[in-house]
């Protein structure tokens, strides 16, 4: 252990065990005097704890210190109170269909922002005792110890993680996880909450049962193709009063870099977009400038298109861009419409300013 690494823990004063088994402490920061989880972790995938701490990840605890030494490595992670999932179907038993059906939506929404991650990051340990109820009734997502990145070129598993019920049958060796293997996982724990049991055991009933039945197909290419495809198919079935998934779902992983309006490939919508943007092209690539050269027409023409296809792709939120953006990533409806005028504002300075250092280099 490095000297720095030695004084980022010394900082955390041990108060208690929360799991001696798997070496999991609560701690309090010295100084400020803040309530922490560290972990000590023998089994765990380094590239994605650097990912989750570089780009936290909204319901699941925040990751402030990483340190690696002599093949563990400790995280300080955030406290999140509450009960698990797991608490209340033992002391409540099973859960209302509704109440199923929002904690599933929740859950989608966490795994929708870890299956965009390039490359995509696979949960593999979705169960009722890593998922806690806060007091404000938020769903929170806890444990990536068996999480790993997705590797279109890996054949299965290097090493079998997951528990016994909720594990994709893919997570034994026999084949790679993908998104299929948490969606699996989703399913399993949908029929626990309805039932207390395990599909292979009781399989729920009501208007979910269809649904978890995709869930755990034995074939990945049986289940959903995407967890926004799940959570389309779940929001369906919430109350007419509830507000349902206006996302539409991606049937094919690549649908999500085609350009947006064209995304769902649902006509007539898809095919009205493609004109739409063939239009635009055929307005900025005919664009006549008064006394110009033709070097200067093909510069300006060549930046009016890149332009217009930046501001609608930004104001589309083309591969969620402006949860990445500061004031768009608002919460704030109005600070959103705000930024995204902003935003496009400065394209078509940048845009501008560009086009005259190209007429300037290549015009004279």
């Amino acid at each position: 252990m490095q000297i720095a690494d030695a004084d980022i823990l010394s900082v955390y004063h041990t108060i208690a065990s929360l799991d001696s088994q798997h070496a999991v402490f609560l701690v309090q920061h010295i100084y400020s005097k803040k309530i922490y989880v560290m972990k000590k972790l023998t089994a765990y995938s380094r590239p994605v704890y650097d990912y989750i701490k570089q780009n936290p990840v909204l319901n699941m605890p925040r990751i402030y210190e990483l340190v690696e030494t002599d093949g563990i490595l400790t995280v300080i992670e955030e406290y999140i109170s509450g009960d698990t999932l797991q608490y209340i179907l033992d002391n409540h038993g099973p859960l209302p269909e509704q109440d199923v059906i929002d904690i599933t939506l929740q859950l989608c929404t966490i795994l929708h922002q870890l299956h965009s991650a390039s490359p995509a990051i696979i949960h593999r340990d979705i169960k009722p005792g890593n998922m806690i109820l806060s007091p404000d009734g938020v769903i929170k997502l806890l444990d990536i110890n068996a999480a790993r990145q997705y590797s279109p070129a890996g054949n299965q598993d290097t090493r079998m993680m997951g528990t016994v019920g909720y594990a994709a049958p893919e997570q034994y060796g026999f084949m790679q996880s993908s998104v299929q293997s948490d969606i699996y996982a989703v399913g399993a724990l949908m029929n626990m909450l309805l039932t207390g049991q395990l599909p292979s055991k009781q399989l729920a009933g009501g208007r979910l049962s269809r649904i978890i039945e995709q869930c755990v197909e034995m074939s990945p290419k049986d289940r959903y193709a995407s967890i926004d495809e799940l959570a389309y198919a779940v929001s369906r079935n919430q109350d007419p009063q509830d507000k349902p998934v206006s996302q539409p779902p991606y049937r094919r992983p690549w649908q999500k870099y085609l350009p947006p309006g064209i995304q769902s490939l649902k006509m007539p919508n898809a095919a009205f977009s493609l004109l739409g943007y063939i239009f635009l092209l055929w307005i900025t690539l005919s664009l006549e400038v008064k006394d110009a050269s033709a070097a200067s027409i093909t510069i300006n023409r060549i930046g009016a298109s890149a332009a217009a296809i930046l501001i609608i792709f930004l104001s589309g939120n083309y591969l969620d861009i402006q949860k990445h953006l500061p004031i768009t990533k608002s919460k704030n409806k109005f600070l959103q419409f705000l930024g995204i005028l902003l935003y496009d504002t400065l394209i078509l300075f940048v845009v501008i300013l560009l086009i005259g250092i190209a007429e300037s280099l290549f015009t004279g």
